[in-house]
């Protein structure tokens, strides 16, 4: 398996890598190895694990899912999921993951097949997976009045209330699919709120185009929710790299955690440059090897989206396997762009609103354990000032020499 990380997951471990102990490090890991059996469930399997759950409630704990409300379900499941597990609930749920038996996973699985059920109930919706993003979770395609499509990510967003012990993000989420014009009102808020104008697109745009020729422009995200593009801008004389540039992630405001500074750039767009004869034509999407910095991008312009993970220079977001099979490469770091011909890398789209593009630079699972142990400005200093910002699958690593 490739790129595949899923949306979801760039949120949680974007979340708890900023930690500095190895002992959030350890408590990661094994979240981000549950996110990999979940993205394998079948989907033909999840209504009945949800079905499952029902008989189980009824017949263990004596709770009538069937006799509450929408909502009286959303926050039922919500509010005690994590109380659900019985040595006996594994007879109940027909789930062919090789789960532990004492696991405390199979009550997230089977309420996250539960909520999403639930809503297809309420509106017209179906289980997919990306294909481009190989270890995300199970998810829904859910139809409005609209053209596109709305997502839902019931397992992700228990994943996340898992980690955050909150489970106000997932609850509002859910009970925007109450009923179709709940869910057509929430969406034209979302239109309103999280996609750029088209006045901030060409802003946005034309900022990206000063830094050379834009060859391509790739649609990577394109739903109700989310509306990004990649620009791929052709080398300079002033910078021999092809660069590729996303514009659509700074559509939407990152939350600015309290004591993070009022600062703290809340748009962002980003930036990931590649060897100047990098293929992006042809073949390119059949070959993980050569479209992985388009997946990569794919999966980190969820992160304000997914769980409101704060994008930030000297920020760092793991990977649980390598981005292909011809680079050990498994992690980014966000740093300052190369924009030398620029006095700055913000652009003003809109009035009051100003996008900040920020540096992805892929890193080895030992470079991030180095910056986790000594900081980013020791890694900084551990790379060097002839450490180049064009990917290289094949690079030296910088802790270990090969």
């Amino acid at each position: 398996m490739y790129i595949g990380v899923i949306l979801a997951l760039t949120a949680i471990t974007g979340l708890f890598w900023t930690g500095l102990t190895f002992h959030r490090r350890r408590k990661n890991r094994q979240m981000i190895k549950f996110v990999v059996e979940i993205a394998s469930l079948p989907l033909e399997e999840i209504p009945d694990i949800a079905a499952g759950l029902a008989v189980f409630l009824q017949n263990i704990h004596g709770i009538d899912l069937k006799a509450m409300s929408y909502r009286e379900q959303v926050k039922y499941i919500l509010g005690n999921y994590l109380l659900f597990w019985h040595r006996e609930m594994r007879s109940y749920i027909p789930v062919s993951l090789e789960l532990k038996p004492e696991s405390q996973k199979l009550p997230i699985i089977a309420s996250g097949a539960y909520l999403g059920e639930l809503v297809r109930q309420n509106v017209r919706a179906e289980w997919k997976k990306d294909p481009d993003i190989l270890l995300k979770a199970p998810g829904l395609e859910v139809e409005w009045s609209g053209e596109d499509l709305v997502s839902y990510q019931p397992f992700d967003l228990l994943l996340l209330a898992s980690l955050t012990g909150d489970t106000a993000k997932a609850e509002a989420a859910s009970l925007c699919f109450e009923s179709q014009a709940v869910l057509d009102e929430h969406v034209r808020n979302l239109r309103r709120t999280n996609v750029y104008t088209e006045e901030e697109q060409e802003q946005a745009a034309g900022f990206i185009s000063r830094l050379g020729t834009v060859s391509q422009v790739l649609n990577i995200v394109n739903t109700s929710e989310m509306q990004v593009d990649v620009y791929a801008v052709e080398p300079t004389w002033r910078y021999p790299a092809r660069r590729l540039v996303t514009c659509g992630i700074g559509g939407r405001a990152m939350r600015i955690p309290d004591g993070h500074g009022s600062a703290a750039p809340d748009r962002v767009e980003l930036l990931l440059d590649l060897p100047a004869d990098w293929p992006i034509d042809g073949d390119f999407w059949d070959d993980p090897r050569i479209s992985w910095p388009v997946s990569l991008l794919k999966s980190l312009a969820a992160l304000p989206w997914n769980g409101g993970t704060l994008i930030r220079q000297g920020y760092a977001v793991p990977w649980p396997e390598p981005f292909a099979d011809n680079t050990r490469l498994s992690g980014v770091l966000f740093a300052s762009p190369a924009m030398e011909e620029f006095e700055t890398s913000e652009v003003k789209v809109s009035p009051g609103k100003k996008v900040h593009f920020y540096q992805v630079v892929p890193l080895y699972p030992e470079e991030l354990d180095y910056r986790l142990e000594h900081g980013t400005r020791k890694l900084h200093e551990l790379l060097g000032e002839k450490f180049s910002y064009i990917v290289d699958p094949q690079r030296p690593n910088a802790v270990t020499g090969q």
